[in-house]
């Protein structure tokens, strides 16, 4: 990971060269200028800005149809972060703040850039992407005018395209020669008088003569260094500070559940200190299907306390519980990029109810899924797709898909269609877990759902346990709303959240750190042997 300051204002050629970056974080208001060519202040450089085309585009040795531990299955039109590696290094997401002006964001990419998925009924494996006349060429990356379709994400879908090898080196060179992704059309931001100052600084002289350049030639070169990125994210909390790291803010209130995902690990010690000691942390362990005498039953279960009994994981991302140890202050707690039900004890002093994470390190790498399998007792079929995954989300705003023809460049990142989301109506003063069938509500940074594991399997849930095939279930529907309008939602029947609240309700555990009783019912439970406030005991 390498974050580059607010204050950053100018980054040579060659000065990150043979680097292998994951992420880059950029905190200013605008990209800082990463030119490419010749200069009077150091030898020639090449074609190479600040960073090497490994970084950019993984150098021509990519292809996202092999990816590792998961990755998605690309012949079916999905993918996510895990697919794109080469020799088992990422490709590389650059990081810009939220809430940019177009001219500002179009100094970190191409805002006209449009990564496109094929479309349903359609035959063809290639669509025109450009508008050029033949192909274009850049130190040896060829930009062609028809590319192979992108790949719809796993947990977001369509609002989130991942490019095919064809769109990710057109991107590439289209943006190093000067253009937008449509060929023909310039890239030439208005520079200011500081910008021609550092870049005389630098060497990048204005002039006619040998080795000088002419203002539309500075203005094509400034920001190559950040517009050659083909995957990148606005995600960035903006930094107020120029020369600190910002504050990480959280949206939670003590006393009640939330979800959280954090692209940062936190120990223990850590999470006494912004959420309260005695927070509850817990990952999900579980889904339950049933279907007695004609009601069918869905329960959702996070039953696994990571700040009661130490967790680890390692390399692979296998999670490992010792339900009989205890979490020391320097344990982790929260692993980076993984989804967990939270309960702080303690509620945050700022005006807007945000906690803000102090002194975080950032970790590479995009939300992961906690996966489980249902225990399921279906029956008419709906025995089909039963395993769930819990995953969290941090960008929330995406290049539009016609933003190149009506002038809107970003669109919200909504929560999916047949997810289960922990959400409240305006009526109520607790949240819940809720199936959502709509398509319009944000996802908010941060915050986790739930999702079946298979494209099909949550449509599959609406019709068999939420009344999908039904008449009357508009009705039903119209009577939840969230925040500002009315979506269509229907509350999950049981949601199990299992964390010591007392003497009498402390939890009692098995040897794999999972929630199997309360303290006063191991008289229910078969032979063998538990755990219970850090203690084994055997039941007989």
């Amino acid at each position: 990971v390498l974050e580059i300051p607010a204050s950053m204002k100018y980054i040579a050629p060659w000065a990150f060269n043979a680097r292998e970056y994951q992420d880059v974080y950029f905190y200013g208001p605008k990209a800082p200028l990463m030119p490419v060519g010749k200069s009077t202040a150091f030898s020639d450089k090449g074609s190479s800005t600040a960073f090497s085309d490994i970084v950019h585009n993984g150098n021509n040795g990519f292809n996202p149809s092999a990816g590792g531990n998961g990755s998605d299955n690309t012949s079916k039109g999905y993918a996510n972060r895990e697919n794109y590696r080469n020799q088992g290094h990422y490709l590389c997401i650059l990081h810009f703040p939220k809430g940019l002006d177009d001219d500002s964001k179009a100094t970190y990419t191409d805002i006209t850039r449009v990564y496109e998925c094929k479309p349903e009924g359609c035959n063809s494996g290639t669509y025109q992407a450009g508008k050029e006349s033949g192909n274009l060429t850049y130190d040896n990356n060829t930009a062609y005018k028809d590319v192979a379709w992108g790949y719809k994400d796993t947990y977001l879908g369509e609002q989130c395209i991942w490019p095919s090898i064809g769109q990710l080196n057109r991107s590439f060179v289209v943006n190093s020669l000067g253009y937008c992704w449509d060929g023909v059309t310039t890239y030439r931001p208005t520079l200011t008088a500081e910008d021609y100052q550092l870049l005389e600084y630098s060497g990048f002289k204005r002039g006619t003569g040998d080795s000088e350049y002419s203002d539309d030639e500075l203005s094509k070169i400034a920001y190559l260094g950040t517009r050659q990125f083909t995957l990148t994210n606005a995600d960035v909390n903006p930094s107020t500070d120029p020369s600190d790291n910002p504050d990480y803010p959280i949206k939670a209130k003590g006393g009640n559940w939330w979800t959280i995902c954090v692209p940062f690990n936190m120990t223990k010690a850590q999470v006494d200190k912004t959420f309260g000691e005695g927070t509850h942390v817990c990952r999900f362990s579980g889904v339950d299907r049933k279907v007695t005498d004609g009601k069918k039953q869905l329960t959702l279960r996070f039953q696994n306390d990571v700040y009661t009994h130490k967790s680890t994981k390692d390399d692979n991302g296998n999670y490992t519980t010792d339900a009989a140890a205890s979490v020391a202050d320097d344990d982790i707690v929260i692993y980076a990029h993984e989804a967990y039900m939270i309960f702080p004890t303690i509620s945050s002093e700022d005006a807007n109810g945000l906690f803000h994470i102090k002194d975080y390190q950032l970790v590479t790498g995009s939300p992961v899924p906690t996966i489980v399998k249902a225990n399921a007792n279906d029956t008419d079929g709906s025995a089909d797709h039963t395993e769930y995954r819990f995953i969290g989300n941090y960008q929330t705003e995406f290049i539009a898909a016609n933003a190149s023809s009506d002038g809107t460049t970003t669109n919200v990142a909504t929560i999916p269609q047949y997810s289960y989301m922990y959400n409240k109506k305006k009526s109520d003063t607790k949240y819940k877990f809720w199936f959502y069938t709509g398509k319009t509500l944000a996802w908010e940074a941060n915050k986790c759902l739930v999702q079946n594991v298979a494209p099909e399997g949550g449509k599959d849930d609406y019709d068999n346990f939420f009344g999908g095939n039904s008449e009357n279930m508009a009705k039903v529907n119209q009577q939840s709303v969230f925040g500002n309008e009315d979506d269509n939602v229907t509350e999950i029947e049981h949601v199990s959240i299992v964390a010591g609240e007392g003497k009498d309700a402390q939890v009692i555990y098995n040897l794999n750190g999972e929630a199997v009783s309360r303290g006063n019912q191991a008289h229910t439970l078969p032979r063998g042997i538990y755990v219970k406030n850090g203690k084994k005991f055997v039941v007989r």
